[in-house]
């Protein structure tokens, strides 16, 4: 019998070598229509995603915001080292966590902002820099098998030369390229049925085309958040990268976004299709699980934490998984007033079972 995700929870947050993560709460919650003790082709359960990261060396995050900002928010790193040793702790336990299973969203790595020069540099130089300076980070993702997407930000890792390149260093000992899906990534879930992961750059239309894939890796480094005179770290620069963009983020312990039948905000509404119009089956799938019911996709990219509901034509679950950078406003809250209420992005898709669900791993707290 699958756990069930108060049983997580509570299991997450009863390590007393981690009390970081005592304030673990959920955001969102979502009953799926699939068996109560689905699991994986393999028998994996439960499921754990973990959206962008936009990790950079020490010495190229330096600007961002102290740390905060784009680059691993370093004071969450923290609570993401816990919250993995914590399932490495659980899976070595007990049988509830001995087929838990972690998948990596996309944007793990900030290639655009690592890259010294306005032109690029050598992507293996570039990881293993990265490596150097958050290695017991990238031990855990290795020790707990994490598979994972290629995004906008680390889009190099796409091209099929580029992995090979890195499969053939060391740094593929902490990044295996066999465990890295360049586009997609697609599994069984329970009886004829499917969960689709993408990294939704894929459907946003600010990333496509060859002017913005030339211009906004050059544009975003401009986005740091130094002291001068001019403070480009003020401004929403994945509100730009997003088109259109999301609704507000959420408030805790939200209900799914039910957009069906809704065209009151047509960009909003625009955006949550794509999501679902778009074949997110990867391109490794066998037939059989390309025939399968679809139960959800899972996303990365938008930064925005939220459960979604289809329309009438789709009767599967959007999980976009948030982010581990920035901050989110409460929902409805006025523009004055949203600051003062903003809490540190530090989110987790969870899937078990029939249920699903985002966590806010540690803390509320926007310090």
């Amino acid at each position: 019998m699958s756990l069930n995700i108060n049983e997580i929870v509570y299991l997450i947050r009863a390590g007393e070598q981690h009390p970081g993560l005592l304030r673990t709460a959920v955001i969102y919650y979502q009953t799926l229509a699939v068996d109560s003790d689905a699991a994986d082709e393999n028998g994996r359960t439960p499921i754990f995603f973990i959206p962008d990261l936009h990790i950079m060396s020490e010495n190229r995050g330096i600007g961002y915001g102290q740390g905060k900002y784009f680059h691993l928010n370093q004071n969450r790193k923290g609570i993401l080292i816990a919250f993995l040793s914590r399932l490495i702790e659980l899976r070595n336990m007990g049988q509830e966590f001995q087929r838990l299973k972690v998948y990596q969203l996309g944007d793990m790595n900030d290639l655009w902002r690592e890259a010294k020069h306005w032109w690029g540099e050598d992507v293996v130089t570039m990881l293993a820099r990265q490596i150097g300076d958050h290695e017991d980070l990238f031990k855990l993702f290795r020790d707990l098998g994490t598979e994972r997407l290629a995004g906008n930000h680390d889009n190099k890792l796409r091209d099929e030369e580029v992995r090979k390149q890195v499969a053939e260093s060391p740094v593929n000992a902490l990044l295996p390229m066999d465990m890295l899906h360049p586009n997609a990534r697609s599994f069984s879930w329970g009886s004829a049925c499917r969960m689709d992961m993408i990294h939704a750059d894929q459907v946003d239309k600010s990333e496509s085309g060859w002017f913005r894939r030339l211009i906004n890796p050059v544009g975003c480094r401009f986005a740091q958040h130094d002291d001068g005179l001019f403070n480009f770290g003020e401004i929403d620069e994945w509100a730009h990268e997003i088109q259109p963009e999301g609704p507000e983020d959420a408030r805790f312990r939200q209900p799914p976004v039910d957009y069906r039948g809704r065209d009151d905000d047509r960009k909003i509404v625009k955006f949550v299709r794509s999501i679902y119009d778009y074949e997110t089956c990867a391109p490794e799938a066998t037939d059989e699980m390309r025939e399968a019911r679809r139960v959800a996709v899972m996303i990365g990219h938008t930064h925005q934490p939220r459960i979604v509901l289809g329309d009438p034509t789709h009767d599967y679950t959007m999980i976009d998984c948030g982010s581990w950078v920035n901050k989110s406003s409460l929902a409805g809250e006025p523009k004055e007033k949203a600051e003062e209420k903003a809490f540190w992005n530090a989110q987790v898709g969870v899937l078990s079972g029939n249920e699903a669900a985002l966590l806010q791993m540690g803390t509320e707290s926007s310090e």
